[in-house]
C-alpha cells in the first residue's frame, strides 16, 4: 500500500505494473490542482516593468477569459546569453525567467497546458 504525503492529483505514473521500484524512488507525481503556477520568459528591455507581487492574466490556449496570477520570482541569471550582448538589439535576446503563481480556480486549469500570460501596463 502507497500513502501520499499530501492529498492531490496523480500527475505522472513514474512505474508501470509489475515494475520493481528501487527504494527512495519516487513512484507517482503528484500535483496540488489549487497551487498551479507558470514559468515565462521576459525579455531584458521589459524585466525592468516587472515587480515581485505584480498582478498577470494568464489566459491558457482555447480559454475564453484570462485567469489572475502574480509574479513570486524572477531570476537573477538570463536564460540566454550571447557571448556580447552590446547592441540593443543583442540585449532583446536575454530572457529572464519569471515564475507566476496563479490564484485557486478549482480545478478549471490543469498542469502542464500552454498558456500565455500578459503583465498589465503601469502608468
Amino acid at each position: 500500500m502507497l500513502v501520499a504525503p499530501s492529498d492531490g492529483v496523480v500527475l505522472l505514473r513514474n512505474f508501470e505494473d509489475g515494475e520493481l521500484a528501487p527504494p527512495n524512488v519516487p513512484v507517482v507525481t503528484l500535483g496540488d490542482p489549487e497551487r498551479l503556477w507558470m514559468r515565462v520568459y521576459v525579455g531584458a528591455p521589459l524585466l525592468a516593468s516587472i515587480r515581485l507581487g505584480d498582478p498577470v492574466d494568464v489566459t491558457p490556449i482555447g480559454a475564453k477569459k484570462p485567469f489572475r496570477g502574480k509574479v513570486v520570482q524572477i531570476n537573477t541569471r538570463a536564460e540566454f546569453t550571447p557571448r556580447a550582448a552590446l547592441t540593443e538589439e543583442e540585449q532583446a535576446n536575454l530572457v529572464f525567467g519569471v515564475k507566476v503563481a496563479l490564484d485557486p480556480t478549482q480545478g478549471t486549469l490543469k498542469p502542464g497546458l500552454p498558456a500565455e500570460a500578459r503583465f498589465p501596463t503601469k502608468r
